[in-house]
């Protein structure tokens, strides 16, 4: 038996044995003291928190200059700095940090009276499962006797909606107009949480100027074409008697503030040339007269007979002329075009040289674009049926051309609508039968285009079969707006998040009733939104000169659609 004095004598060793044996030790013991990340075990899926803060929150006459942040468990001490966020801002600050907690001093001394900010943003991540925090926490203090209360509470609406910013500014004692988020960071900020759902806290009394924005490159800056973004739809003013503004939401959107470019002139033959530019256009802002050709040698001009654009990225026209002359050199103009977002055409780069070809126009069209397929195609029996070619044609022979029949070959009337020269609708007299079979018989022979130039006689037969309303679901509801400044145009848009993203949308007037319907079955998100551009299309704001947003709404649920249910009820209200 050994008792407390004794000592137990290890047995003799010669001293390279015993210097390989202590070095053994040292690194194990080493190994032992280093952190390393459990190996196997449950993947951990729980999200970082914040467990304490100094100072407390809603600490007043605070005078300290530091904070100190524990988490509850080790986070990425990179995505920690990078999403700490003071308003206003209090200068340089440094971290030391030490397991779970982080201090974070500065130097510069606090304002007098004026209530801080700290928000540490979602973007932040543990280190074993990369988790982020599920919402932003913000840790408000203030240097004088009382914690400023008014807050601004709203959603973003998005694919992604976790981690976008939202940048407030004060318009107090500014000049609103000169306020540009591209030169000039935000006052107060925040991060939305997973849901998309954001707190701007602890703000004073007066009028604020809010937007959401994706800060790709986190310089607190906006950049345009870079960062999507939106306005709020109105300056928020927060006072004694509303301290408190909710549903302020935001649809993002990317601003578009690049003119478009006509990027190349190139001959397809003597009578076809092939205009591409930098954007997609808007087809419709094209006029007659809106290209001019110009023989740069005889300084006469060739005659434009027609022109059409692209079926698919909208990106080209192309333009019919009477003959060019091999090897003339061309110029072509193009004016009054714009692109998609209404911006015109560079003036510095609406022309392109080009030499002339001297290849004949033998080729007949070739459709490129159908609604319908060959067999098997589904439609609705209130939609046109729609072709598209790869050059124009003679309207004439499209009318003897295409023949539409039911199954029994039982014509059906119909009337064609052009899109332009090579695109044509086929419009049923009175809607098509739901559930039933038809033929469409496009006698290819028979098209000819500009040139005369045809296929041998041939036919493309189209079977297809409009839907079957029991296999299908719709959604019924009303859009209500006590507002009526604005236009009485309102869009409604229902996204099947879990069959491809896939849209359908209807046009009302307020405070009517709508049906949205063929709508497969789904998950879906729902809003609406007044229609203030009266195009379509949900307009974002602008940032600067500033234009505030578009009202909308988006339901605060998913709706599942089920075939054969209809959906009803569903009351969109713009607040």
């Amino acid at each position: 038996m050994l008792s407390c004095s004794s000592h137990t004598q290890l047995p003799f060793a010669p001293p390279v044995l015993l210097t390989l044996l202590l070095v053994s030790i040292v690194l194990s013991l080493g190994s032992c003291a280093g952190m390393r990340t459990p190996e196997g075990g449950p993947l951990d899926t729980t999200p970082p928190e914040i467990i304490s803060v100094y100072p407390v929150p809603n600490t007043t006459n605070y005078s300290d200059k530091k904070i100190v942040l524990e988490f509850s468990e080790y986070v990425d001490r990179r995505s920690v700095e990078e999403s700490i966020f003071i308003s206003p801002t209090i200068g340089e600050m440094e971290f030391d940090w030490s397991g779970t907690e982080v201090e974070i001093s500065f130097q510069n001394p606090l304002r007098k009276n004026t209530t801080y900010v700290v928000s540490i943003g979602t973007d932040v991540v543990d280190v074993n499962g990369r988790n982020r925090m599920a919402q932003s926490f913000p840790l408000a203090f203030s240097t004088g006797a009382q914690i400023d209360r008014a807050s601004i509470h709203g959603n973003v609406s998005d694919p992604k909606p976790s981690g976008i910013m939202i940048f407030g500014y004060c318009l107090e004692g500014v000049n609103p107009d000169t306020l540009d988020p591209k030169k000039q960071k935000p006052d107060f900020l925040t991060q939305t949480g997973a849901n998309g759902n954001y707190v701007l806290p602890h703000l004073a009394f007066g009028s604020y100027r809010i937007m959401a924005v994706r800060d790709e490159t986190r310089n607190l800056l906006y950049d345009p074409e870079t960062d999507a973004y939106a306005m709020a739809a109105g300056e928020i003013t927060l006072s004694a008697i509303d301290s408190m503004k909710s549903h302020v939401d935001f649809l993002l959107a990317t601003e578009d503030t690049t003119s478009p470019r006509l990027v190349s002139a190139t001959p397809r033959d003597m009578k076809h040339i092939l205009l591409a530019f930098s954007k997609p256009l808007d087809s419709l802002s094209i006029e007659n007269g809106a290209f001019v050709v110009a023989d740069t040698n005889r300084q006469v001009t060739i005659p434009v007979v027609s022109f059409f654009s692209d079926a698919g990225t909208r990106t080209s026209i192309t333009l019919i002329t009477q003959a060019q002359q091999k090897d003339s050199l061309y110029r072509v103009f193009a004016t009054g075009v714009k692109d998609q977002h209404g911006h015109s055409l560079n003036p510095l780069a609406s022309s392109k040289i080009f030499t002339g070809s001297g290849l004949p126009d033998t080729l007949p069209a070739r459709c490129i674009e159908s609604s319908v397929r060959d067999s098997g195609s589904v439609v609705v029996p209130a939609e046109p049926l729609i072709f598209a070619f790869n050059d124009a044609l003679d309207t004439n022979s499209v009318l003897h051309a295409v023949h539409l029949t039911s199954i029994d070959s039982t014509a059906i009337p119909f009337s064609l609508q052009w899109d332009d020269p090579a695109r044509f609708r086929i419009v049923p007299s009175t809607p098509l039968r739901p559930a039933t079979r038809y033929l469409l018989t496009l006698s290819v022979g028979l098209l000819r285009d500009l040139s005369g130039n045809h296929y041998r006689d041939s036919s493309r037969v189209f079977k297809f079969q409009t839907f079957d309303p029991e296999s299908f679901g719709s959604l019924q509801g009303t859009v209500t707006d006590d507002d009526a400044t604005g236009p009485d145009r309102y869009v409604v848009v229902a996204r099947n998040i879990t069959g491809g993203n896939k849209e359908a949308t209807l046009t009302m007037r307020r405070n009517k009733s709508f049906t949205l319907r063929p709508l497969t079955e789904g998950q879906y998100t729902v809003r609406a939104f007044q229609d203030v551009k009266q195009d379509g299309k949900y307009f974002a704001g602008r940032p600067y000169p500033f234009e505030k947003a578009a009202r909308f709404t988006p339901f605060s649920d998913t709706v599942k659609i089920r075939a054969r249910w209809p959906v009803e009820g569903l009351n969109l209200r713009l607040k």
